[in-house]
């Protein structure tokens, strides 16, 4: 048996969502799901070589002379009856041209409901669609991280792809989320000439989710966003010098990173050392400082987990490589040193200025931390 991929669409106008009527008549519903006299979503079977979006734009053209813009996918359902399996790509339209006619002997007709006055029977992936909806279980594609390429890009359109009160998540996205001991960008999410302040950024179950001010966006909503590029290219050489100075460090004690804490002003390294050597902690500061004079080029690539296990001098962390991840990202100073990392840096090491000493201290058995700034 086949398994069949189709495509549902909600159409919202004015709070309300477009329904067909299903012909009575078996034979001219074609259904293998049961669907004769129920209330359905526009949609359809997927053709060979379209792509969802398109699936829905000619569905909904074909069957209700609607021409819909700017869908997105919202969920993806598996719809499994005794004699038929389809997988249902949910999908959501706010943005169209016309009203609704009847196109084909399939719907007798077709009517505009309230979300809390939706009729019965429903079509049974209807019924899953508007239930995902409603209950805002939606599927999200995986935002691009515009930062891993660029750290420099300071503006970028995107697309909301799913609310809950004052968390958004973009359908791709320049914000750095709070990870690996650097804190979240700040900045402003515009739309419709509307600023929402961006407060924090975090990732959660894979998604970065961006916390702002106050409520109002919504899905599928045209934005850009606004990085805080004074906060963020602080940020980007206290990273890059945290690097320099581990790795300074780890070449002249054999010392890893137990911990770190990347700030504005001010960041720390703890190592498991059982003590330090102030005067030599000197030598390494200017060791670090001869690195930034040099004006190394730095980059960034992903390889594969294995590769990354096999260079024993890559990892600088006491607890090894991230758990989980099938490949790494390593962010490579030319000539001097490589490290996993999902963090922003500069470009050259001269942008970074000079390191300064603050402190160091003793956090206990085998941990020292250095405080460090930059001037």
């Amino acid at each position: 048996m086949n398994i069949g991929v189709g495509v549902g669409i909600i159409i919202l106008k004015d709070g309300k969502i477009l329904l067909g009527k299903r012909n009575s008549d078996e034979e001219k519903t074609s259904s293998l799901l049961n669907g004769a006299g129920k209330w359905t979503l526009p949609g359809g079977k997927l053709h060979f070589g379209e792509s969802f979006e398109e699936a829905a734009e000619r569905e909904v053209f074909e069957e209700t002379g609607i021409k819909i813009k700017d869908t997105a996918v919202i969920c993806i359902n598996n719809d499994i009856v005794e004699d038929a399996h389809f997988v249902t790509i949910g999908l959501l339209c706010e943005n169209f041209e016309g009203e609704p006619e009847i196109k084909e002997d399939s719907i007798t007709e077709w009517n505009w409901f309230l979300l809390n006055e939706i009729p019965e029977p429903l079509y049974f992936p209807t019924k899953k669609v508007l239930d995902n909806y409603l209950k805002k279980k939606f599927y999200i594609k995986k935002e691009k991280l515009l930062y891993l390429d660029d750290s420099y890009l300071k503006e970028f359109d995107a697309k909301v792809v799913k609310v809950e009160n004052n968390k958004v998540i973009l359908n791709q996205t320049a914000f750095y989320p709070e990870s690996g001991g650097q804190p979240a960008d700040n900045g402003k999410i515009i739309c419709n000439n509307i600023e929402y302040n961006v407060i924090d950024v975090k990732k959660e179950k894979g998604e970065v989710i961006h916390y702002v001010d106050k409520e109002g966006l919504n899905v599928n909503d045209k934005v850009k966003g606004t990085i805080d590029w004074e906060r963020r290219y602080k940020l980007m050489k206290m990273h890059t010098a945290a690097h320099i100075l581990s790795a300074i460090i780890n070449k002249m004690t054999g010392a890893l990173i137990t911990g770190n804490q990347l700030g504005i002003d001010k960041s720390r390294i703890d190592f498991d050392l059982e003590e330090f050597n102030r005067e030599e902690l000197k030598d390494y500061f200017n060791a670090a400082n001869d690195v930034v004079k040099f004006d190394l080029a730095i980059k960034s690539y992903t390889v594969k987990r294995e590769e990354a296990e096999a260079d024993g001098n890559l990892c600088k962390l006491a607890k090894g490589l991230p758990s989980g991840l099938k490949e790494l990202r390593i962010v490579e100073i030319d000539i001097f040193d490589k490290q996993p990392d999902g963090g922003t840096h500069v470009a050259w090491t001269g942008e970074i200025g000079k390191i300064i000493f603050l402190d160091a201290e003793n956090k206990g058995a085998n941990n020292r931390r250095v405080y460090f700034g930059l001037e």
